[in-house]
């Protein structure tokens, strides 16, 4: 997907999965990985960086990838994965099971 179309989504991601857990006193978690290419015609960080409730990590290698990965996976909290477009095609790099 690519980070633009979020915009779409925009008052879902900040009303619904930024705001619930606040609105619900603690009550609500929202578990939700939200990924995609911080590249195209519009950087979006700023837009996320100003919602309550809503992590952002950017990755710059494929395995610092894989471990922001796993640790958005195991949040409670909505996380915002934005990923260097290289980092989906062309850079490769060997990666340990853990």
């Amino acid at each position: 997907m690519n980070m633009g179309f979020l915009l779409l989504a925009f008052n879902q991601i900040s009303d619904n999965c930024g705001m619930l857990h606040y609105t619900s006193g603690g009550q609500f978690t929202i578990p939700t990985v939200i990924r995609g290419p911080a590249e195209h015609s519009q950087r979006l960080e700023s837009y996320f960086q100003s919602i309550p409730g809503i992590q952002l990590v950017a990755c710059s290698t494929p395995y610092n990838a894989k471990g922001l990965m796993k640790a958005a996976i195991r949040s409670e909290n909505p996380v915002v994965l934005f990923e260097h477009v290289l980092l989906l095609y062309n850079l490769k790099e060997r990666i340990p099971d853990e």
